[in-house]
């Protein structure tokens, strides 16, 4: 996981300074995405008839912003799609 450090904002000991404060982050498995580095990946189902003709779906992300995806065209079995920004958020 991940792990932030606050310099000097932890309970200071006693006549001392204060110490550092540690969180460590771990990624909770989602239902519906999987985590792979920073990107995140969902699996979407359609019908014959849609990945002939083409489709409109909305993905309810993470934080339960909503992403439309969709073709006009032909998709082809297992085909993968990418969408910049979508996946995780990046922090310095």
């Amino acid at each position: 996981g991940q792990e932030v450090l606050f310099f000097e904002e932890g309970e200071p000991k006693i006549d001392g300074e204060p110490g550092d404060l540690k969180f460590r982050i771990r990624t909770a498995l989602h239902s519906h995405f999987k985590r792979e580095g920073n990107d995140l990946h969902a699996t979407v189902t359609i019908s014959l008839l849609q990945a002939l003709v083409g489709f409109e779906k909305t993905i309810k992300h993470l934080d339960n912003h909503l992403v439309e995806i969709g073709t006009k065209g032909i998709t082809k079995p297992k085909e993968i799609r990418k969408f910049k920004g979508e996946g995780m958020p990046l922090y310095q």
